[in-house]
């Protein structure tokens, strides 16, 4: 569509631009517009398509590699590499092959090649799922065709770029490419910005709602464990209360005590008193798993009794190993014994963290959510994730990447470097981590997968992404019947112009009726110029009429001015001759004309005179003779047609001057005549000695008769 000629090697102007635009691409890549979860918006390909304009297709694809190569890094795969070269080298081809647009060829390549390799690489190769496939197909060709777009725009309306040569011939635009460009910029920039506000919006109140999710979740959980908590740790308080009003001597009564209170919460693995020296003196269940004795067990090495001496106020201890009573991972709560302000000894219970387990497990709502719980040290206690493994140290900071929302709740993905964008989003997590009290100082860790709300606006975008293509198909079929039905007049209105530089084929082919147009200006300026053509066609009639007469007079001309050349042939003949007989005659003789310029002299005239006759040529005679009238004498030479003669004095000597008119062939005095001085020694001079001072000849002269 229009001109488009490209060319396919750089040429060394202007390499600055060329680098502009490469870093300009790099940047449109860098900072680009995210979506959501690994799905971006990019910018480069408008740099490479202007390129690829501007200096050919091999520059093109240069940029596209380079532009698009920022994509390795933010998405954690190659092949957006190589569709994007293919998408440079694709457009680059049809550029030169077809008289498409760069918006036409572009979106030709998204529809048949474009999508098919997406769906190669990132279905077959990498084995996404296809509802994460599609939406990278729709998205790609939406972000393909609106770079095309603005690419074009940037083309055509700015001065800088459009003026730019290809080939060294200024690119002109088609109206009808514009009007196609802005059209689909009409209705895609619309569509586009609605599902982008609308996504980001639905995307808004998801994390809203998973946030609040979150939170409510963990309070309710956590107001569950802190009033479990509390029932064990007043069990555990009463023991020892019970146990320091006693002897520690009276063992059955202790181990009666112990094995009640041990009873009634069956998520205690064990219970024990010890003294204060941290001895068993009372322990239920009395022998372990292994068969041992339970009593007479020393634990005054346990961090938990240190701080019972030393605080004097029941201890939450880490999650530990236990030994001697039960050999897994267990949280130690115990209560001192304080007798008349002495301690004397501590109440224990082993808290199953079996137990725990299903306790949060009833908040997962069947494994939706994921609840991990932890000690004062990150150290796990019990959580519903497989692998999550009780005294094995957790803490998210360390394992990825964290993106704040707020104090307790954040979104984390994985630190995975060659994962997939999409694919680390599809394993990162929304996660709300609160301390569940002062008395109870656990984490509850609360996560939400975000592969469950990746799949709403996976599908969500879905629909926003079809909308857009099907809108931007509808408006490419209408555009392509509507914006050449717009320019017809214009373009009829060309090809009549083209015809004004002939005459012939504007006067003499049929009439023809110029389209109408709906457009009020464009109607208007074709009945202006059907007025002008009719003008125009009178005018050239007239002209016509005018040049055969004007050829008729150029004929007579041409006759007239073929006698003037004959007539002029001899005037130089006779010119010829009557110089000859200047030179042939010994008395002093001159040619002058009207305004008394000497034209010629004979030798005898240079003797007399005492100067050459190159000298003579070209002077007035009243420069040569100062002294005498001869100005006065040529004029009525001239005037009267008859030969003059006079006596004049010429270097101090009388000398008898004669006047000769020169004759035409038809009679007519001519432009010069003969000034002709008789020497006062010779015979004629004689002979003029009796005659008057001054005469007229009727008789012939001297010299004879001259004529021309």
């Amino acid at each position: 569509m229009g001109d488009t000629t490209h060319h396919s090697v750089w040429q060394p102007r202007e390499p600055l631009l060329l680098v502009f635009l490469l870093l300009l691409g790099f940047v449109g890549n860098y900072f680009s517009f995210p979506l959501f979860f690994g799905v971006d918006f990019l910018f480069g390909s408008i740099s490479s398509l202007i390129i690829l304009s501007l200096y050919g297709p091999a520059w093109g694809v240069v940029s596209a590699i380079a532009v698009s190569s920022y994509t390795y890094p933010l998405w954690g795969h190659p092949y957006a590499i190589v569709i994007f070269t293919l998408e440079l080298v694709t457009v680059g081809i049809c550029l030169q092959k077809s008289r498409r647009s760069l918006l036409q060829c572009d979106a030709a390549f998204w529809v048949f090649l474009g999508i098919p390799a997406v769906f190669l690489f990132y279905f077959l190769i990498m084995q996404m799922d296809l509802i994460s496939t599609s939406v990278i197909m729709l998205k790609q060709c939406a972000n393909g065709i609106f770079n095309a777009l603005i690419a074009s725009l940037l083309i055509n309306l700015l001065p800088a770029l459009r003026m730019r040569t290809i080939i060294g011939k200024a690119r002109t635009i088609p109206l009808r490419e514009i009007l196609f460009n802005f059209m689909i910029a009409l209705v895609l920039f619309p569509v586009l910005g609605i599902m982008i506000v609308e996504g980001r919006t639905a995307m808004r109140r998801m994390e809203q709602g998973v946030a609040a999710n979150l939170k409510t979740l963990s309070a309710d959980a956590s107001r569950h464990l802190e009033a479990w908590f509390n029932e064990r740790r007043h069990a555990v308080e009463e023991l020892a209360s019970l146990a320091g009003q006693l002897p520690l001597a009276e063992t059955e009564t202790l181990q009666s005590s112990t094995e009640i209170v041990k009873r009634m919460f069956p998520d205690f693995h064990n219970m024990y008193v010890a003294d204060q020296g941290g001895t068993t003196v009372a322990f239920y269940p009395p022998v372990n798993e292994k068969g041992e004795s339970t009593i007479g067990l020393n634990f005054s090495d346990r961090d938990y009794y240190k701080r019972l001496k030393a605080e004097r106020h029941p201890v939450l201890s880490e999650v530990l190993l236990g030994r001697g009573g039960v050999f897994s991972p267990i949280v130690t709560l115990s209560a001192p014994m304080i007798v008349a302000d002495q301690f004397k000894g501590f109440a224990l219970a082993a808290l199953d963290l079996t137990h725990l387990r299903h306790l949060i497990d009833q908040y997962s709502q069947q494994g939706r959510y994921q609840i991990t719980l932890c000690d004062q040290d990150q150290h796990i206690i019990t959580s519903t994730v497989p692998g999550r493994e009780a005294m094995q140290y957790f803490d998210h900071r360390q394992t990825g990447n964290l993106k704040s929302y707020g104090p307790s709740f954040f979104l984390w993905s994985p630190a995975a470097q060659n994962l997939p964008a999409m694919t680390r989003f599809k394993k990162s997590l929304y996660v709300n981590e609160e301390l569940i009290s002062g008395h109870l100082p656990w984490k509850i860790i609360v996560e939400y997968p975000v592969a469950r709300q990746q799949e709403v606006l996976y599908s969500l975008y879905n629909r926003y992404l079809s909308t857009i293509l099907i809108f931007t198909a509808v408006t490419f079929l209408l555009t392509a019947f509507i914006s050449p039905w717009l320019a017809r007049p214009l373009t009829h209105l060309a090809s009549w112009t083209e015809r004004m530089p002939d005459p012939e084929r504007l006067i003499y082919t049929e009439e023809e009726t110029l389209p109408e147009s709906a457009v009020t200006e464009i109607d208007s300026l074709m009945s202006n110029f059907a007025v002008m053509k009719s003008a125009l066609k009178s005018n050239f009639l007239e002209l016509e009429k005018r040049s055969e007469e004007t050829e008729r007079v150029n004929v007579e001309l041409k006759t007239k001015i073929r006698e003037l050349e004959t007539a002029r042939k001899a005037v130089l003949d006779s010119e010829g001759k009557a110089l000859s007989m200047l030179n042939s005659i010994t008395e002093t003789l001159m040619l002058v004309d009207e305004e008394g310029t000497v034209l010629a002299a004979n030798p005898s005239a240079a003797k007399r005179l005492d100067k050459p006759v190159e000298k003579m040529i070209g002077k007035r005679l009243s420069d040569l003779f100062p002294d005498a009238a001869i100005a006065h004498d040529i004029s009525e030479v001239f005037a009267t047609g008859t030969p003059l003669r006079r006596e004049i004095e010429v270097q101090e000597r009388i000398s008898d001057t004669h006047y000769y008119p020169g004759f035409d062939s038809r009679g007519n005095v001519y432009k010069w005549l003969y000034l002709f001085w008789i020497s006062p020694t010779s015979d004629a001079w004689r002979h003029a000695c009796n005659a008057p001072r001054k005469w007229r000849l009727s008789e012939p002269s001297p010299v004879g008769s001259l004529t021309i």
